[in-house]
């Protein structure tokens, strides 16, 4: 049966898989995304077909560098770190390039769950010494953690469109005054969820 029609359309959640990934999907949403989170001006968005993962081909204003970002929907909470050593070494194997054309890479997880219970909404890792953390190796790999059940007085770790974008994944609301990632995606995804030929099941 083809995985647009198994879907029930009653209590479909943004926050599913299957949904997340037709949404955040689209390059325009993508966009819109990786700007606020990063921080970052994107100059063009070109999308991968990766599977279970979303990569994207970043090329961004600032002296026009390419980046690959990739964003994934996790919902297992085992063995978190070597999930993303698994995709490191994926996109490691799939590039031919010479290690000094590397692009900077950004693997983000998106989590419901608070893998290192301190109630942060982002976590961030790269590589540091472990004599002097203030030393880096400059790899340019980043590692990005977006806790979704993050506790609201470290809600200004991130910018307000972050916090927003995380609050609404974790209980889909959208307000009268919610931010415009927020709104696009909301939009995004109810033509989606409509467009699709999906079953009913009671």
């Amino acid at each position: 049966m083809n995985n647009n029609i198994i879907k029930m359309r009653r209590g479909a959640k943004i926050s599913d898989s299957f949904w997340f990934y037709e949404v955040i999907g689209q390059e325009s949403i993508a966009k819109n995304f990786i700007e606020k989170l990063l921080n970052v001006r994107i100059k063009s968005i070109c999308k991968n077909e990766m599977g279970n993962r979303i990569r994207f081909e970043v090329l961004v204003d600032d002296n026009e560098k390419k980046c690959d970002v990739e964003i994934h929907r996790v919902t297992n909470i085992i063995d978190l770190g070597k999930r993303f050593r698994y995709y490191r070494d994926i996109r490691d194997l799939e590039a031919n390039e010479y290690y000094k054309e590397y692009k900077k890479s950004y693997i983000i997880f998106l989590c419901e769950f608070d893998y290192f219970k301190k109630g942060f909404p982002i976590y961030t890792f790269e590589n540091r010494a472990v004599e002097n953390s203030e030393i880096t190796l400059d790899d340019e790999t980043y590692k990005i953690i977006l806790n979704m059940d993050y506790a609201e007085e470290n809600k200004k770790m991130v910018s307000n469109d972050i916090a927003e974008f995380l609050s609404y994944m974790k209980n889909g609301i959208v307000g009268e005054y919610s931010c415009d990632l927020v709104k696009n995606i909301q939009e995004e995804f109810l033509k989606v969820e409509s467009n699709k030929n999906v079953i009913i099941k009671d």
